[in-house]
């Protein structure tokens, strides 16, 4: 799977008037194989991190036998080496083997080897934008070697039934012909190390392995291993595969729902679980009468208070569909919950101080936007009394005692105060071409980063961003302790679209708030912005995955959006 490791070094101005320059260092893979026969061969396989070939690249390897390391014959061998294709030598550098990659990242080696056990080692020294990697490794020519597969391939595990059926494959690798290995004891594991089912190869070289769902571990990523520990006849073996685990959401009321004024709001309470982990962490619950939205609540340890608000007309019960909206693709909404409310009379005194209030804090919103800029507000604040405050926002917990000490702080969810792993945050200065950047890091898995301390000018600006939150541009605060809090992006394109219509009003205008499918009805002739407020509804409603290209993908349907230039010749599909 994806898993992306950057290593951000920060390097001090040598003189105020420099801006710092960052290091951006990703990471090399290295995978070698080894196939007993006459010859021996050795292939291996170089990749960055995100699984790209390193191509024409020098890769180390030297073996050497593991009861004389000193064995002359050994050496001999490996000055003799060649390339699997064509006859020529390998360039040797001291005691090793330095083949170059093709284009693929691969390369390849022969030597004559006799059957006994070795040493192989392996290096890359890496370049300018990569780490280098290092292999150590155990061989034994004496014994077959065991390749060790999922079968089919694994990506994802559904949490669904009460147990999961896996499948492996086991086969025996001499001189590239690969044989079924029977009655080996392959054991499954998680990536905790523990150990989830054991079972012997059949006849085929294949073993099924049931698994209870509970076992397997709570939704999100992972890893599955297979593990043989080798016998007399066969070397040990290993195989992993990085999976997702995805599991369904129920729905169910935790207390019955009370019968009031619905123009009011009547408050339901809605336990949010799954069958294989218990309760959910994350995601929210919505309300919806028909296609209009009617409430909607964050989860929080796995239950939602949503307070159901809408016009009422006579006492008969109403049917309220409640959904689940995830915000990560291992939690994926299983079905509706409908409920029935009954509507009640409401007072006129209980609905008077109501409209009162609402007319005196719609007057200091007024006033309240009139003196603040469009950036976020930057504010000192006590950390225990940020909780999940709805939009992006930059609060200073703790100015820092000594001057050029940085930005520490963590990165949270703005609606439910939860981490934002893996959030990007970076100092940046605009120059006529572009914006470069100062300074950046990433948070960790429990939002918290650092940031090292550089000089800034006017202008330069703080932007953070998560892998699923909206990128958040600020002026760049004191430094010190920050919390930041940024908006999902599932969020933040509703956000755009009920803006948007509240801009245009009248009938776009809709009560308690616009919604997608109300500006898809109002603008059925409207081919551009019913296309807009479908893709909106999808994105923010059902199970899509809304990364930094999906949001820009929507936005840039919307009816303001600027259309994209077109030369001479070409067509466009109608907008």
């Amino acid at each position: 799977m994806w898993a992306v490791v950057l290593g951000v070094l920060v390097c001090f101005a040598p003189r105020p008037a420099e801006a710092a320059r960052v290091r951006v260092h990703g990471t090399a893979k290295l995978t070698v194989e080894v196939l007993r026969g006459a010859p021996t061969t050795i292939t291996g396989l170089l990749r960055d991190d995100t699984g790209a070939p390193l191509a024409g690249e020098r890769v180390s390897v030297s073996v050497q036998r593991e009861s004389d390391p000193a064995d002359a014959t050994v050496r001999k061998a490996m000055r003799d080496a060649k390339r699997c294709s064509g006859n020529e030598l390998v360039p040797l550098d001291d005691d090793s083997m330095v083949p170059r990659t093709d284009d693929a990242g691969r390369f390849c080696v022969t030597l004559m080897l006799s059957a006994d056990a070795y040493r192989l080692r392996a290096s890359y020294a890496g370049d300018k934008l990569t780490d280098g990697v290092k292999l150590d490794l155990p061989i034994d020519l004496r014994r077959a070697r065991l390749r060790l597969a999922f079968d089919p391939e694994l990506h994802t595990v559904a949490l669904e039934a009460k147990t999961v059926t896996l499948e492996a494959t086991a086969t025996t690798d001499e001189n590239g012909i690969l044989e079924p290995a029977p009655n080996k004891s392959i054991a499954l594991s998680s990536e905790t190390g523990t150990e989830l089912a054991r079972e012997s190869t059949n006849t085929s070289g294949r073993a099924r392995f049931v698994v209870p769902t509970a076992r397997l571990g709570p939704p999100g990523k992972g890893e599955l291993r297979l593990m043989f520990v080798g016998d007399s006849d066969t070397s040990p073996a290993d195989a992993r595969a990085e999976v997702d685990r995805i599991a369904p959401v129920e729905l169910s009321l935790a207390s019955p729902i009370p019968e009031g004024a619905t123009d009011e709001g009547v408050p339901a309470v809605i336990d949010v679980s799954t069958a294989a982990s218990g309760p959910v962490p994350e995601g929210s619950v919505e309300a919806r009468l028909g296609d209009v939205v009617v409430g909607m609540a964050p989860v929080t340890s796995g239950r939602a208070r949503v307070l159901l608000t809408f016009a009422s007309h006579g006492s008969s019960p109403v049917e309220v569909h409640m959904r689940y909206v995830p915000v990560s693709p291992f939690y994926r909404a299983q079905s509706r919950l409908i409920v029935k409310v009954t509507p009640g009379s409401g007072s006129l005194w209980r609905r008077a101080p109501l409209a009162l209030l609402a007319v005196v804090v719609a007057g200091f919103l007024v006033l309240f936007r009139r003196q603040q800029r469009q950036a976020p507000k930057v504010v000192n604040a006590k950390k225990e009394e940020l909780g999940a405050i709805g939009h992006a926002r930059v609060d200073v917990v703790k100015p820092v005692q000594y001057a050029r000490s940085g930005w520490t702080g963590e990165v949270v969810d703005a609606h439910e105060g939860t981490p934002v792993s893996g959030a990007e945050v970076r100092i940046e200065r605009s120059s006529f071409h572009a914006r470069m950047p100062l300074a950046q890091t990433r948070a960790d898995g429990a939002g918290r980063f650092k940031l090292s301390h550089v000089e800034t000018l006017p202008g330069d600006q703080l932007v953070v961003s998560g892998p699923l939150h909206s990128e958040l541009p600020t002026t760049v605060p004191a430094e010190g302790e920050l919390r930041i809090a940024l908006v999902l992006r599932k969020r933040a394109i509703l956000t755009s679209l009920v803006k948007w219509a509240r801009a245009r009003g009248g009938a776009y205008d809709g009560k308690p708030e616009p919604t997608p499918g109300l500006v898809r009805r109002l603008a059925s002739h409207d081919y551009r912005t019913a296309r807009w407020a479908d893709a909106v509804e999808r994105g923010a409603f059902d199970s899509v995955t809304v990364d930094r290209a999906k949001e820009r993908e929507i936005e840039a349907l919307r009816p303001d959006a600027p259309e994209p230039s077109v030369k001479v010749g070409e067509q466009t599909e109608p907008q």
